[in-house]
């Protein structure tokens, strides 16, 4: 007995062994399959990439091989094969990433899901809250949402200034009314023709009109250009308040980028110069978007370096080190990267440190 229970128990040892071999063997045919199909995906291959990872899950499932395959799918406009995938992603990994969140959002965009959508792009935002091409893709699925619900129609609205002498300094009695009604009237569109809107809006407006001309008081409110330029440029002038997070930060320095070719570059470095270098890594926790990521690298290097080359080298040292710098630099636009390159080219000051520098973003 004695004997034959030690058989069975060195039997047992070596099937967990044998078990335990084709486990680790499993694990590593599954990763080859899938660096094959990463290697077919980047070459534009989409269907091998596929077939790759598609081997990849028979050999032993992964939330990697499940999220490379839907990205797969998503290149082939195969939507439902991308919901799929990111289903079986979630529920292996819920905390996987962003991108499968993403990735399920495009695809329910494109099927018609807008409300699911919105919500797997607001989970995604949960993992990088300041992406702002997150936020762009989740506006895009709000307004497909609210066209195809009709949540927010168009209000016709007319409106026409009165004195300040009068009592109740608001809108002229009559005018109110017809706007008014103008409101109410659009909001039961839906049970009117075409020609029926038209007409009654037509109505409307003669009826705004006529209020404007018999009340001697009132007045159309025009707006004078001038005093818009002369408000923007205030605006514009008044002292920048330091970014607190990465979302502010992507906000004030896309408002300096859209400025006039002129004061832009000043603008861009005031921003930059608001940020503590320490601060760097907490605030871009989430990483930087392709566009802002090229446009601030070649701001230190072409504008802030002359200005101030301690703080520029500063920021050329962190950018590398925050996370998904090397994803984010390869998304970033081919002419954004050319003006980068020729950035680089260009610099004649602290010429070793920015050569050290520029190693690192492999240009």
């Amino acid at each position: 007995d004695a004997l034959r229970r030690a058989s069975r128990e060195v039997g047992f040892a070596g099937e967990m062994l044998a078990s335990g071999q084709r486990t680790k063997d499993d694990a590593v045919d599954a990763d080859a399959a899938r660096e094959r199909g990463n290697a077919r995906y980047r070459q534009g291959a989409y269907g091998e990439a596929i077939d790759a990872y598609t081997e990849s899950l028979r050999i032993a499932p992964s939330a990697a091989a499940h999220a490379n395959r839907a990205m797969a799918r998503l290149k082939l406009k195969d939507y439902n094969g991308v919901v799929e995938d990111c289903d079986a992603c979630a529920a292996l990994e819920p905390d996987y990433g962003s991108k499968v969140y993403h990735r399920r959002g495009v695809a329910k965009r494109e099927l018609g899901e807008y409300l699911e959508s919105v919500m797997d792009f607001e989970r995604a935002l949960r993992l990088e809250p300041t992406s702002g091409f997150l936020k762009e893709e989740r506006k895009k699925s709000q307004r497909a949402f609210e066209l195809e619900a009709k949540t927010r129609p168009t209000q016709t609205r007319y409106r026409v200034r009165i004195d300040d002498d009068d009592e109740d300094k608001g809108w002229a009695t009559r005018s109110e009314a017809v706007a008014m009604e103008c409101v109410r009237a659009d909001d039961d569109m839906e049970s009117e023709s075409e020609e029926e809107v038209t007409i009654r809006r037509s109505r409307s407006t003669a009826d705004a009109a006529s209020a404007a001309e018999q009340s001697p008081a009132a007045s159309i409110d025009v707006v004078n250009t001038d005093l818009v330029k002369a408000a923007t440029k205030i605006a514009t002038s008044k002292p920048l308040a330091p970014p607190r997070n990465g979302a502010e930060f992507e906000k004030t320095y896309r408002r300096a980028m859209k400025l006039a070719s002129s004061s832009s570059a000043d603008a861009r470095v005031d921003v930059l110069r608001l940020v503590p270098v320490a601060k760097i890594p907490s605030m871009f926790a989430g990483g930087l978007d392709p566009d802002i990521l090229t446009d601030v690298t070649t701001t230190v290097v072409r504008d802030m370096l002359a200005i101030d080359p301690p703080c520029a080298l500063e920021w050329l040292d962190a950018l590398p080190k925050l996370p998904r710098f090397a994803v984010s630099l390869a998304l970033a636009p081919p002419p954004a990267r050319d003006v980068l390159v020729r950035a680089f080219d260009a610099v004649v000051i602290e010429r070793d440190a920015v050569a050290r520098a520029r190693a690192a973003f492999a240009l």
